[in-house]
C-alpha cells in the first residue's frame, strides 16, 4: 500500500512535469516569436535616401523639395512648380498613422534668413482651413512622429523578463509540489 502511494505521487509529479514544462516552453517560444516579428517592423527596417519625381508631364517645370518624417515616402521630391503642401504629402503616399499633422513645419530660405512656417494639416484635411500653402524650391518639410507613452523597446524587455520570471516560478512550483 505504501509503495503504491509513493508510485501514485511519483506518477502525479511526472504528469505535472509533462504538462507544465511544455506549456512553459510553448509560452516562451510564442513570446520569442512575438519579439522576433517586432524586429521586422518599420522601426527596424533600414532606410536609405530616396529621390522621387511626381507630376512629371511634358513641359512641366519641376522643383526640388525635401520631405522628412512621418510619410510613406520621405526624401527628395521633384514636384511641379506651384505645388501645395497637400499635393506633396499625397505624392509621398500620405502620412503614416503616427504622423503629427497639427504642426507641420516648412523651413524656407529667403535670402540669408530661414523662415519657419507652421501648418495645421489636420485643419486642411477636415476642411476647417482652406489656406493652401504653396511650396517653393528647396523647401524642407518636416512631419513629426507621435512618440508613444511607452517605447516598444521597453515593452520588449518587460515581455522577456516576464517570460523568464514565469519559467522560474513554474520550475519553483514543480519543485515545491514534489517535496
Amino acid at each position: 500500500m505504501v509503495v503504491s502511494k509513493i508510485n501514485n505521487n511519483y506518477m502525479k509529479n511526472i504528469i505535472k512535469r509533462i504538462i507544465i514544462l511544455p506549456l512553459c516552453t510553448l509560452f516562451f517560444t510564442s513570446q520569442v516569436q512575438a519579439q522576433t516579428s517586432y524586429l521586422g517592423t518599420e522601426k527596424f527596417k533600414s532606410v536609405s535616401g530616396a529621390e522621387y519625381t511626381s507630376g512629371n508631364q511634358p513641359g512641366t517645370v519641376l522643383m526640388k523639395v525635401n520631405l522628412w518624417g512621418a510619410v510613406h515616402r520621405p526624401g527628395i521630391h521633384h514636384i511641379p512648380i506651384k505645388s501645395d503642401l497637400m499635393s506633396l504629402v499625397s505624392y509621398a503616399g500620405g502620412p503614416t498613422r503616427d504622423a503629427l499633422l497639427d504642426e507641420v513645419i516648412i523651413k524656407r530660405d529667403i535670402g540669408k534668413t530661414r523662415k519657419l512656417i507652421k501648418v495645421d494639416v489636420e485643419e486642411l484635411i477636415k476642411g476647417v482651413s482652406h489656406h493652401h500653402i504653396e511650396l517653393a524650391p528647396n523647401d524642407i518639410i518636416v512631419i513629426e512622429n507621435d512618440e508613444p507613452l511607452i517605447d516598444q523597446d521597453t515593452l520588449a524587455v518587460v515581455a522577456m523578463i516576464s517570460v523568464i520570471m514565469s519559467t522560474i516560478l513554474a520550475a519553483a512550483y514543480i519543485d515545491r509540489a514534489q517535496n
